[in-house]
């Protein structure tokens, strides 16, 4: 049965909007909000509150077959009941899902081999995300945050207090079977029955499992395997991860984590509880003192550009006067990226000018999707005026953070604005002693940068 709130059997777009209160009632009821055959894309849009009930009922809130993407967007308090359901909040059959500063919470599945409480998906990527507080019940339930069909990346995300509590019912937070989760925090999770094992992740079968800069702990399990339980995967590369609790795990999935390269293991993280600490999203917060500030991969080298909040990536969190990444979603110490800072080096300068001279008018904004080295300030998927107008709101404005790290834009563009620096706009200038002095002219730069603007814009 279609979606009672919308169907198409087009590709469906959905912007700054609210999908509430449907539901479709039946066997095969799919998308209680929305069911697009072809795919859909949501930016900056609430789907909450909807339902599908019935034998093979998928998606509460939203069911697609083709390709999904989310942006900026919540999808709570869905559900779906049944023998079969899957995807309390989301439920897509096949290709590729794609999750950015997006939210997944309070959703459920109910019913026997019932999977993926939050989100049930193909190959699922989530992006400064959070999938939280959902929940599968019955028999074989796997998934109580997410469960999948194919391939999971996670990167700067959160998974926290997602719960299965069937028989057999594996994964409190995640379950899969080919997994890659970076620079993220899964934490809190339970698998609530006696045989069920990885409270947080749940991995099956024999497909590759990569954990790197990531935070594992305080997650429980009634059959063991409390934070990681390993099917047989052909790659198993676990480095510079906290796992709390390796205790009962088998003498592979141990030995493997004993000879990664920067394992914490058996140790607590010190996270604080789930909270808006700031960015889009909830996150959990680092606690002073806590072991995995600056003990992430100390060479480290973006992507990502921030933590999952949107704020500078890597700074020197120990005082110890080196910069070094966290392991985590969350970057202790740090601060929002300025609007306007281009090259992410903690202020507003020429150099960001020319950034966005660079990219004016790409449309859409080159990858990563509203970052601010694409020259999009205001995020909003384009390089126009508008972000020329933000970069000159905060023009020479700075934040100070201890020994920060530039993540600078892509290699091209960077060494494009570096030669333009230092060919053209550095004035070196002699002093009495003999001595070569440099000092950098902004106006040089505008001069040279606005007749390419200008340019492009007559051009397209």
């Amino acid at each position: 049965m279609p979606g009672e709130g919308v169907f198409s059997a087009d590709v469906v777009h959905v912007m700054n909007s609210s999908l509430t209160g449907n539901s479709t009632i039946g066997d095969g009821a799919y998308g209680g909000a929305l069911f697009a055959l072809n795919g859909a894309t949501l930016t900056q849009s609430t789907v909450s509150n909807n339902h599908t009930d019935g034998i093979g009922a998928a998606g509460g809130g939203i069911r697609t077959d083709f390709e999904l993407t989310l942006t900026a967007t919540n999808v709570t308090n869905n559900s779906t009941y049944g023998e079969g359901a899957s995807g309390g909040g989301i439920s897509m059959s096949r290709l590729n899902m794609k999750l950015v500063d997006s939210n997944v919470s309070h959703n459920s599945t109910a019913g026997k081999n019932a999977f993926g409480g939050g989100i049930r998906g193909g190959n699922v990527t989530l992006v400064n995300s959070l999938v939280s507080d959902n929940q599968t019940s019955g028999e074989r339930a796997a998934g109580g945050g997410i469960s999948l069909l194919g391939d999971l990346t996670l990167t700067n995300s959160t998974v926290s207090g997602n719960r299965t509590t069937g028989p057999s019912a594996n994964g409190g937070g995640i379950s899969g079977r080919n997994l890659k989760i970076e620079h993220s925090t899964i934490t809190d999770n339970h698998a609530s029955a006696a045989d069920a094992v990885g409270g947080g992740i749940g991995h099956t079968g024999s497909q590759s499992f990569v954990i790197r800069n990531s935070i594992v702990a305080g997650n429980t399990a009634g059959g063991g395997n409390d934070d990681l339980a390993v099917g047989n995967p052909t790659l198993f590369v676990v480095n510079y991860t906290l796992v709390g609790d390796t205790s009962d795990l088998n003498a592979a999935t141990s030995a493997a984590l004993n000879v990664g390269t920067g394992n914490l293991l058996n140790v607590d993280p010190l996270l604080g509880p789930l909270a808006d600490n700031g960015g889009p999203t909830m996150t959990h917060a680092l606690l002073p003192g806590s072991p995995v500030i600056d003990a992430g991969d100390p060479v480290f080298g973006a992507p990502p550009y921030t933590d999952q909040r949107g704020y500078y990536r890597v700074v020197d969190g120990d005082g110890d006067m080196t910069a070094r990444i966290d392991m985590g979603a969350v970057e202790y110490g740090s601060v929002a990226v300025l609007a306007g800072d281009g090259n992410l080096d903690m202020s507003v300068d020429g150099e960001d000018y020319l950034i966005w001279a660079e990219h004016f008018e790409d449309d859409p904004a080159l990858d990563p999707p509203g970052a601010p080295l694409n020259g999009d300030y205001n995020g909003d998927g384009k390089v126009d005026g508008l972000d020329y107008l933000v970069w000159a709101g905060n023009f020479e404005a700075s934040v100070s953070v201890p020994v920060a790290f530039s993540a600078r834009q892509p290699e091209s563009d960077s060494l494009a604005v570096d030669t333009v620096m230092e060919n053209d706009y550095d004035n070196r200038i002699a002093t009495s002693d003999g001595d070569i002095t440099s000092e950098w002219s902004l106006a040089r730069a505008f001069d040279a940068a606005l007749p390419k603007v200008e340019r492009r814009g007559k051009g397209r």
